[in-house]
């Protein structure tokens, strides 16, 4: 996402492990707290009880970039090997769940 300055804003969904992972800090409060051992066991516990209700969960995280590094009209890809934009020190910013009923197959 680009802002009105011109400045990107990294975003992205995932399973909770996963992209928890490669997250330092949460957002709480409109404040960025860096990740602690307390954070993580309160982060596994919601995860275990929302699954623990059957509902499906997602994680969504975000990074500020460097309008230096990252300048208004930056080509960004996933063409090579590595992406050409960072996948860490991102920032938690929370979960969904949702309700997701086995298919009639199933």
């Amino acid at each position: 996402h680009q802002d009105d300055e011109g400045k990107h804003l990294l975003v992205m969904k995932g399973a909770p492990e996963i992209v928890f992972a490669k997250c330092v800090t949460i957002l709480i409060n409109g404040e960025d707290v860096k990740i602690d051992e307390t954070t993580k066991k309160q982060f596994r516990e919601a995860c275990e009880k929302l699954a623990g209700m059957g509902q499906r969960v997602l994680a969504f995280v975000d990074l500020h970039l460097d309008s230096e590094k990252f300048p208004p009209g930056y080509n960004f890809s996933t063409d090579d090997e590595e992406p050409n934009f960072p996948l860490d020190n991102l920032r938690f910013v929370g979960l969904m769940s949702m309700i997701d009923p086995p298919k009639a197959s199933v």
